[in-house]
């Protein structure tokens, strides 16, 4: 969905080269980590980013407003919990459910139901 609008908008930035970043301000992202990027975003924040938004994106600030705008229009989305679950996952071995009650170590862990 998103990934023809990301292509064209970062092609231009990627003839630089990946020292470019270093030169300029700027993320100097490939067509291929843009697009995972954005689907991360989606995913942990619950939104779905339409072709049309992201084609007029040129700068994080640009990102930052569209993303607040769409979770605020989401008031069932929390992307900081998502963060934090995510963040459990990916650096422990936990893949049941995460609630508030769930330990960071084994001491004072509860039996689940």
């Amino acid at each position: 969905m998103i990934r023809d609008t990301a292509t064209r908008v970062l092609s231009v930035m990627s003839i630089f080269g990946k020292r470019y970043t270093q030169k300029f301000n700027s993320a100097d992202f490939d067509d291929e980590d843009c697009f995972d990027m954005l689907e991360a975003i989606e995913a942990l924040c619950d939104i779905e980013l339409m072709k049309e938004e992201v084609g007029n994106l040129t700068s994080v600030g640009d990102l930052y407003d569209l993303l607040k705008a769409k979770i605020e229009m989401n008031p069932t989305s929390d992307p900081l919990w998502s963060l934090i679950c995510k963040m459990i996952r990916e650096y422990s071995s936990m893949r049941d459910a995460i609630d508030r009650d769930t330990t960071l170590f084994r001491q004072g862990a509860k039996e689940r139901h």
